[in-house]
């Protein structure tokens, strides 16, 4: 299992490197900040790619409630969801 002993950083990294390689057009995304919405670059395929390699990378369960692109929106949203499912399963 991974630890939150990763650092913010190490998370943003690969979900940005995540997203551009999902991307249909990954040049659409233009001069994207870790706040951009990314919203409108995703598909439903796209999201559940994404979701997986989050998964996988970072031994993560979704809940039912957060299989949204609520918790996928930006890179910023992203880091920060995955760093409370890590805390929390450390807790567990």
């Amino acid at each position: 299992m991974m630890s939150t002993t990763l650092d913010v950083e190490e998370i943003k990294v690969f979900l940005r490197d995540a997203v551009v390689r999902l991307v249909e057009e990954p040049d659409s995304l233009g001069d994207w900040q870790d706040d951009t919405k990314l919203d409108d670059h995703f598909n439903s395929i796209i999201m559940v790619n994404l979701m997986v390699e989050i998964e996988d990378k970072f031994s993560i369960v979704y809940e039912p409630h957060e299989i949204t692109v609520d918790y996928f929106s930006t890179i910023e949203v992203m880091t920060s969801f995955v760093m409370q499912k890590l805390s929390s399963s450390e807790a567990s």
